[in-house]
């Protein structure tokens, strides 16, 4: 896709996030549905250097930042989480990882501390592994 950029994150990564702060891919352009800003996330790390989404927080708790979301326009077969730490998010939609309509493979990952969910799936048909 001419329109599609890949954010590839390292191995060994920590992302922090402030509250009410999310990481958005593939969100559609709210006045014209069929206008997407299309993206793909690229997070692979490995078992002894996982990529970590975290709250920037010195006492974190559940739900202090928004989550990752993956919306509709996605580039999902570009996207990929492996080996990494999603935790503290939930803050809207109540997930760590939230995905409408877009379908990304998550692999030896670990979804925890959230302020609900920790992964809400909708239309959405992501391989977890």
């Amino acid at each position: 896709d001419s329109y599609l950029a890949t954010l590839t994150i390292e191995p060994g990564v920590e992302v922090r996030f402030e509250t009410g702060t999310g990481l958005y891919i593939g969100k559609p352009h709210s006045s014209y549905s069929w206008v997407g800003y299309w993206g793909a996330l690229s997070v692979q790390g490995t078992v002894d250097n996982p990529v970590v989404f975290t709250s920037n927080a010195t006492a974190p708790g559940l739900a202090d930042w928004k989550g990752i979301y993956f919306r509709k326009w996605t580039g999902g077969s570009q996207s990929l989480l492996q080996h990494c730490v999603i935790e503290y998010g939930g803050h809207t939609h109540n997930a760590n990882l939230y995905m409408d309509q877009a379908s990304v493979p998550i692999r030896d990952s670990v979804i925890r501390h959230s302020g609900g969910h920790g992964a809400y799936l909708s239309s959405s048909g992501a391989a977890v592994t």
